[in-house]
């Protein structure tokens, strides 16, 4: 009787340790498989990394456009950025070498949601399009060509 326990006991630890060799084997496997994705994160953490550093020259070049350079053309509102992001770099305020300012305040999902309704896809519409969307002030419109009157219906 005592062998027969024996046995079974010895019999269920072979099993345990055949399921266990098996899951090692799967995991070993799983990691190989990952170890390219590894790599990736790690570059994108990163990446989240620096923005973060630059997060606040960014905000104060964004925040900059939108409460003051809604008026101006689009050459004109570059100047002034680059102006601003040399002088966050000057008191040593980290900032993107050039932020882009739709997609600070936007989504690509956004943007090409905004394009398919009309609004033509260059740099000073989708900018304009960000002052409509997100200003806290009403904008005032001035379309010749009536791109924005295409776009807002």
């Amino acid at each position: 009787a005592r062998f027969e326990v024996a046995m079974g006991e010895k019999q269920r630890l072979s099993d345990d340790s055949r399921n266990t060799m098996s899951k090692i084997d799967t995991a070993n496997r799983l990691i190989q498989a990952l170890g390219g994705e590894n790599d990736r994160w790690v570059k994108q953490v990163r990446e989240c990394e620096e923005e973060l550093i630059r997060l606040p020259g960014d905000c104060i070049v964004a925040a900059s456009f939108m409460d003051y350079l809604g008026p101006f053309g689009p050459e004109y509102r570059e100047e002034i950025l680059k102006g601003i992001a040399a002088k966050c770099t000057e008191l040593r305020i980290h900032v993107s070498n050039a932020p882009d300012i739709n997609r600070f305040f936007t989504t690509n999902a956004e943007i090409r949601k905004w394009v398919a309704f009309g609004l033509p896809p260059d740099d000073a519409s989708l900018q304009n399009a960000t002052l409509t969307m997100y200003s806290g002030r009403w904008p005032i419109m001035i379309d010749p060509q009536e791109q924005a009157v295409a776009w807002i219906k």
